[in-house]
């Protein structure tokens, strides 16, 4: 019978449209995804001289960018460690200035972080490191060709501005850099929540 309509063809011709319908007006509603404004990335510098090393007295934390400058005479290795909960920036110099016997040690004491080698004399390089709260050591040591960390040169890096600095004897060169506010606190959506010193 060529007169008879099947009643799911039509409801099919009905819904169907509809749903193009709805889909072409989705797909006219999104936007092309434009990306965040790029927020600036805190920046600091370090710079080594022959005598000293000197950074700002407080520097941003979380992913930041570290410049060092090698304004000394020679070519050195310039890096960051993280001194160890317990541990102290003058324990680690130390252990760094101790020799071969003190590696281990050292490792109790700091965890390193970035480090660029060598850095020519005059010469500027550049890293991205995420810096938490907390005391770092700049280590910065005459680079030797082919002997890793020879001639180090520590400089202590430290998040507390709460201490002076005091000049180190030897061949220790420090610097003292604290990240804002001093005090740090913490709290959970649940309700806990903590605060400490820096």
């Amino acid at each position: 019978m060529s007169g008879s309509i099947n009643l799911s063809q039509v409801r099919t011709a009905r819904w169907l449209p509809g749903l193009l319908l709805m889909l072409l007006l989705s797909l006219s509603a999104c936007q092309p995804v434009q990306a965040p404004a790029a927020s600036a990335i805190p920046a600091f510098t370090i710079a080594v001289s022959d005598e000293t090393v000197s950074a700002p007295e407080v520097v941003p934390g979380g992913i930041v960018r570290v410049t060092i400058q090698n304004n000394s005479s020679i070519p050195m290795d310039i890096g960051l460690a993280r001194v160890l909960e317990g541990s102290t920036p003058e324990e680690v110099i130390a252990l760094a200035q101790g020799g071969e016997e003190a590696f281990i040690p050292l490792l109790t004491k700091a965890s390193f972080l970035p480090s660029v080698n060598p850095v020519d004399p005059g010469a500027e390089r550049w890293f991205y490191v995420d810096l938490r709260t907390g005391v770092f050591v700049v280590d910065a040591a005459e680079h030797v060709e082919g002997v890793p960390g020879a001639g180090a040169l520590p400089a202590s890096l430290c998040s507390s501005s709460a201490a002076p600095c005091l000049p180190m004897t030897g061949s220790c060169r420090s610097t003292r850099i604290g990240f804002p506010p001093c005090s740090a606190s913490f709290s959970s959506p649940g309700g806990l929540s903590a605060s400490w010193p820096c």
